[in-house]
């Protein structure tokens, strides 16, 4: 995978509970049971999940649900996004001291 495939992430907003399941699923598989398929049928939609059917008992497909590749991806820009935001924030605060330093500085003079 080189620079173009990957997707820009920075216009995909998820619902805290997408994103809450998106990251159970970069733990664990879930099974093809209950309301999983509800649940993840729009993280599917946006190719952040794969579903896996099997086939074996050759009635209906049991399957799982896994966090694909982009859905890895996605939670990677999410914590380097969070990462360059608490730096952005330490600078500003940084900022916000020199300036009152300099102010009182200036007002002391």
């Amino acid at each position: 995978m080189d620079h173009t495939d990957i997707p820009d992430f920075s216009t995909l907003v998820l619902s805290p509970e997408e994103l809450e399941d998106l990251r159970l699923l970069s733990q664990k598989t879930v099974e093809n049971t209950g309301d999983w398929p509800t649940r993840l049928k729009s993280l599917c939609d946006l190719g952040l999940v794969d579903y896996e059917p099997d086939f074996s008992d050759g009635i209906s497909p049991k399957g799982t649900y896994k966090i694909s590749q982009n859905g890895k991806l996605y939670l990677q820009y999410l914590a380097r996004r969070k990462s360059e935001l608490r730096f952005a924030n330490t600078l500003s605060v940084l900022a916000l001291a020199v300036s009152i330093v300099a102010l009182i500085v200036s007002i002391v003079r």
